[in-house]
């Protein structure tokens, strides 16, 4: 409801406007009714009127003076000036003053109408300006993160009072478009606009939701609110369709709501990973066919097999255009399953060397998705990324390179007692199982037992050429037992380390 302030020295006027805003314009609350400037001033800092009405022959602080107060210091508050006398001079001062509008006093009822209707206009206009730069500074912060989006977002929100300590702030994505056979099996439709509608009226923690249409099937919800745990158990029930009849297939994903808006890249990523973890295989014809090829392509990739890879994915993308063929809706549905596929495997941060390859042209994919929903763009986009990956060297993820980093790392690390085969893994982006059958491969020896002889070489070094005390050789090489440390260099030495230290001994390769 757009708020009021009526401003005039003469009492009669006052309440004679508050009675005729009140019966004539019910839309209208009259917030203030002020009899001089000073008093008016203090009333919009505390207020925040969307119209003033005042008077411009006032004591004191005059009415033109307060109107040019306020278009310096509060340009966002329109002004209907009052004046007693039918001068052009009048008008024309009124209307530099920034006025929308001027009434005559006595005011009559229809000018009072239409001076409001011409302010409402303007407030129509307004919103919808400051709801498209509140869109477009939310997508930009979420997506460049750039400092001087972040500043204006903070400045809009808290211009709506939405930058309180208690307000939290989260991200939703949603994806939808028909999966009826039945309907119209030529089109994708676009997502339903401000689809949070309905749980915005009925929820009251829920104070502010921006909608951003990302492409014609993925659309982003900003909200704010001071209580948003409700908002997944509303989330889980939108599958169905308003009209409880045509079903929707409408995956969505949510980041964490969170207090501090730096954090909103963040929460879209959340959501991101989310949404495509939500999507599940259409019901095909032969989905078992489908579900195979992703297992199949998943192996393949830990394994860093890019020979298979390739294949796989050569052999995805045809079926995908037989389904263009045969059904668009199903198409794009398989379109969205291949981008979440590789989405997934990215969000779980597989230990592969070929997937880190890949993973910025998943990024890429993944966007084109979000960000264009048309099928032949989106088709396309798949082909382009195919093709980035047959371009990918072997030589990138060369095994045997990888097992040189993976001794070099050894002979750094074998001081540390936490050093372990899954370190290792974990920092060449392979699965350990897979580095321990590559390294006996590539070296004949097991993992451990190489690591072993890299520490028990260099305690034995440290033993003849350093006066360190026999624990300190010992945590040296990254042993917390000296027991333990003890048995490993006899078994491999034939003597205890404190015999070596003493010699002479006879030393064998």
């Amino acid at each position: 409801m757009p708020k009021l302030l009526i401003v005039d020295d003469e009492e009669t006027i006052r309440v004679g406007l508050t009675s005729m805003v009140n019966r004539l314009l019910p839309q209208w609350e009259v917030v203030g009714s002020c009899e001089d400037a000073e008093q008016a001033w203090e009333q919009v800092k505390s207020c925040a009127p969307d119209l003033a009405i005042i008077d411009i022959g006032m004591t004191g602080m005059s009415g033109l003076e307060l109107a040019l107060r306020l278009n310096k210091e509060r340009p966002e508050i329109n002004k209907i000036m009052l004046t007693g006398y039918d001068k052009f001079a009048y008008i024309q001062t009124a209307l530099r003053a920034g006025a929308t509008d001027y009434l005559l006093k006595p005011v009559q009822r229809d000018e009072l109408v239409n001076a409001f209707a011409k302010v409402e206009e303007l407030l129509i206009e307004r919103n919808r300006q400051s709801k498209l730069l509140l869109e477009k500074t939310v997508l930009e912060w979420t997506m460049t993160k750039k400092d001087e989006s972040l500043i204006l977002l903070e400045r809009l929100l808290d211009g709506e009072g939405l930058l309180d300590e208690d307000v939290r702030y989260g991200i939703i994505l949603r994806f939808q478009y028909r999966n009826d056979p039945e309907a119209d099996s030529r089109r994708v439709e676009s997502p339903e606009a401000y689809w949070m509608a309905d749980y915005e009226k009925s929820h009251r923690g829920l104070l502010k939701t921006v909608d951003v249409v990302l492409s014609n099937v993925c659309e982003m919800t900003f909200v704010a609110g001071r209580e948003l745990s409700e908002l997944k158990d509303w989330l889980e029930c939108t599958e169905q369709a308003p009209d409880g009849k045509t079903p929707r297939w409408a995956p969505f994903g949510y980041g964490e709501p969170t207090e501090d808006l730096r954090q909103l890249p963040s929460a879209f990523r959340q959501a991101q990973e989310m949404l495509y973890r939500s999507i599940q295989p259409l019901d095909e014809s032969n989905p078992d066919e489908e579900t195979v090829r992703i297992n199949r392509l998943a192996v393949a990739i830990e394994m860093n097999d890019l020979k298979a890879v390739n294949d796989l994915l050569n052999l995805w993308r045809r079926d995908l255009g037989q389904s263009s063929e045969r059904h668009p809706v199903w198409m794009f549905g398989r379109l969205i399953r291949f981008v979440a596929f590789f989405v997934g495997l990215q969000a779980t941060r597989m230990p592969s060397a070929l997937l880190t390859e890949m993973n910025a042209d998943i990024t890429r994919l993944s966007g084109q998705l979000l960000f264009n929903g048309d099928p032949v763009t989106l088709l396309s986009t798949i082909d382009q990324f195919i093709e980035k990956v047959a371009q990918i060297k072997p030589d990138s993820f060369d095994e045997r390179k990888i097992i040189g980093k993976v001794k070099e790392m050894m002979r750094r690390e074998y001081g540390n007692p936490d050093f372990s085969l899954e370190q290792a893994a974990l920092r060449v982006h392979l699965n350990p199982t897979y580095l321990s059958e590559l390294f006996k491969e590539t070296t004949g020896r097991k993992f451990i037992d190489y690591l072993t002889d890299i520490r028990l070489d260099e305690a034995r070094r440290l033993l003849l050429e350093t006066d360190m005390r026999m624990y300190e050789v010992c945590s040296s090489v990254g042993y917390t037992s000296s027991k333990y440390f003890s048995t490993l260099f006899r078994k491999k030495f034939d003597v205890t380390p404190t015999m070596y230290r003493d010699g002479p001994v006879l030393e064998t390769d």
